[in-house]
């Protein structure tokens, strides 16, 4: 339409004008800001008139179409979620400790308060965590060998003025012994009644140790083993005295004669060599 100096452009809803806006027919194309207050409906045309020399010339929507009113998506809601230490961990003084959280937001930089029962022992400042990952981060305390024994540690991390707040879902243990068992690993394939070393490392232990099958508390793989051994030979895997391990998933425990320190391996397999 190019013939005539102006067109119409009107807005039709059930066949009635409900906008009438004038346009340069040169144009070709026309952006239509669309009112606010323009009311939400399915039955919408547009219809475009022309005049031209030969008259009046006009088109219109083949069919109905639909203006709806913007609802606004209000943005999502912060959330930070400490995943470690998050309950059960066994942290020893001394040692660095990786602290791990994620959020949906930018948490780079957190205050982080080490509690005791309800009382809040410390608080460490982090300015810039390490990203670890997308959506996550660490910061790598080191323990200090001042803080007391105890396995009623929490942590709670918390931003700046508006930022959400999480804490260790349950408590955790600070302590200066540690066992840690490194043979069998998680996923490794044992077979019955051949010879496995079952290795551990000790740290502020000096009593003895009792080497044990979880879920088989009153058999003993090995006893009075020293903590500076390091490793065992368990000759017939999956007998234990005169009891027979069922094949499947297992772990290895690794403890203080008194129970009162101890470690566990990941799981692992026992089958029978065909």
């Amino acid at each position: 339409m190019t013939e005539g100096e102006n067109c119409y452009k009107e807005l039709r809803s059930a066949g009635t004008a409900k906008k009438e806006i004038l346009i340069p027919s040169q144009l070709g194309s026309y952006s239509w800001s669309i009112p606010a207050d323009l009311a939400s409906g399915s039955k919408y045309r547009i219809r475009i008139a022309c005049q031209t020399a030969k008259g009046i010339i006009a088109d219109e929507s083949d069919g109905d179409f639909e203006i709806r009113r913007m609802t606004a998506i209000a943005p999502p809601r912060p959330w930070v979620r400490l995943l470690a230490p998050n309950g059960g961990e066994r942290i020893l003084k001394t040692r660095s400790f990786r602290i791990r959280w994620t959020s949906n937001v930018d948490f780079g930089g957190a205050n982080l308060h080490l509690k005791r029962g309800g009382d809040t022992l410390m608080t460490y400042t982090v300015l810039r965590a390490d990203l670890l990952r997308e959506g996550e981060w660490g910061y790598n305390w080191a323990v200090p060998n001042d803080i007391p024994n105890g396995d009623n540690y929490k942590l709670r991390i918390d931003g700046y003025s508006g930022m959400p707040v999480d804490e260790s879902d349950s408590t955790f243990t600070i302590t200066n012994q540690v066992i840690e068992v490194t043979r069998p690993r998680a996923g490794d394939v044992w077979y019955r009644t051949t010879a496995e070393g079952i290795s551990f490392d000790c740290e502020g232990i000096s009593s003895n140790l009792k080497i044990l099958a979880k879920g088989y508390p009153g058999y003993s793989i090995a006893g009075g083993v020293r903590p500076s051994a390091g490793s065992v030979i368990w000759n017939e895997v999956g007998l234990i005295e005169s009891v027979v391990i069922p094949t499947g998933w297992h772990q290895i425990v690794v403890q203080t004669e008194d129970g009162s320190v101890k470690g566990e391996s990941g799981e692992f397999t026992i089958f029978i060599r065909l």
